[in-house]
């Protein structure tokens, strides 16, 4: 079985939709991929629903990102049994929102 275990979408720095990146994945081959959008788990579901259309099995994940000794790090994190936690949903609205206030300084409405 072939798997690409980190993928992004547009919800992180990716260049495709969640259907796109599907679809890419069908045409490479693949049996299976994870969506592992930076901080994001928004497009995960999607892809779970359109990756059974498709025939790609779809593992549900993230790409967190922190900090150690002053030097970014990204750890991917695929869910147990495709089971997305509610405060990892939550955790990635307050990211989305503390971007949009970074970028925009908070003249737009955040996401609720």
């Amino acid at each position: 079985m072939k798997f690409d275990l980190h993928n992004h979408s547009r919800y992180s720095d990716g260049l495709h939709t969640v259907k796109e990146v599907i679809d890419l994945a069908s045409k490479q081959g693949l049996d299976g991929m994870a969506l592992t959008d930076h901080d994001s788990v928004f497009g995960v579901d999607e892809a779970y629903t359109y990756g059974k259309e498709k025939g790609i099995f779809v593992v549900k994940g993230l790409e967190l990102s922190t900090y150690y000794k002053n030097q970014t790090v990204h750890i991917v994190a695929l869910f147990k049994k495709n089971i997305v936690p509610k405060e990892i949903y939550d955790f990635s609205k307050n990211v989305a929102n503390v971007k949009l206030n970074y970028y925009y300084d908070g003249t737009i409405e955040v996401i609720k």
